[in-house]
């Protein structure tokens, strides 16, 4: 009977868990590489490390420029403004907090009809808190992961709970002059400001009830604590 209980409760800390934090990383490694001029690599895996992609091969590994890599035909689900150029990829896990995913870091150029100092970080970014403002703080390292200059990325407005939106930034004079030397993107401080609580007491302020997403939420909480109580019970105390 108590592992009956155990498996119940870990089914439904599993389910407990938002199912959006678990999005897809469109910038994931892939096999098959495109290139510019038309030329296609096949790789047993191809991932973006900073300022260029590497191609594992039988053999070695291959290193190209991310400037020379057709990103809307080796990754589909990016979309990028027409006439962008990718300059750099934040590498390894996405940012993640208990309120707020960041996903998808990366340095871009703008079209060629812009000047080429106009470059931007870019990401995406969810909220899965309270209602709130979020300011990104990202740092720009050389080839020996050194500190060069920072970026701060804020967002233009509150972001609801659940919701997600593409945060950018052009990169000032000093961010500018630095560009040709940066090699990787870090998230390297996120501040929520301007919090609004959307609970309280089982309660939205204001309010004599509580919404769907509220109702959820203390339904779940309450499962949960039905079953770690039963597990308790049933667990025979230790001599």
């Amino acid at each position: 009977m108590r592992k009956f209980y155990f498996l119940i409760l870990a089914f439904v800390l599993a389910g407990s868990i938002p199912e959006i934090a678990f999005g897809e990383d469109v910038l994931a490694p892939v096999k098959k590489v495109y290139l510019n001029d038309g030329k296609v690599i096949e790789c047993q895996m191809a991932w973006l490390d900073g300022a260029r992609m590497i191609c594992r091969k039988f053999g070695g590994n291959m290193t190209l420029p991310l400037p020379s890599v057709d990103f809307e035909r080796t990754f589909p689900k990016y979309k990028k403004t027409e006439g962008e150029t990718v300059l750099l990829v934040h590498p390894g896990p996405r940012y993640q907090d208990e309120n707020i995913v960041i996903s998808n870091v990366r340095m871009v150029r703008g079209s060629e009809s812009q000047p080429k100092s106009s470059c931007f970080v870019v990401f995406e970014i969810l909220n899965r808190g309270d209602p709130c403002e979020v300011r990104v703080v990202v740092s720009a390292l050389d080839a020996q992961g050194k500190f060069m200059t920072q970026i701060d990325v804020a967002s233009e407005k509150r972001l609801d709970t659940a919701e997600s939106s593409i945060l950018k930034r052009r990169l000032d004079s000093q961010g500018a002059a630095l560009e040709s030397q940066m090699i990787t993107l870090k998230v390297s401080q996120v501040e929520r400001s301007n919090v609004l609580e959307t609970l309280v007491n089982g309660k939205k302020p204001g309010h004599g009830t509580v919404g769907a997403e509220g109702a959820q939420n203390r339904a779940r909480e309450e499962r949960i604590r039905f079953y770690k109580e039963a597990f308790l019970q049933e667990r025979p105390l230790s001599p």
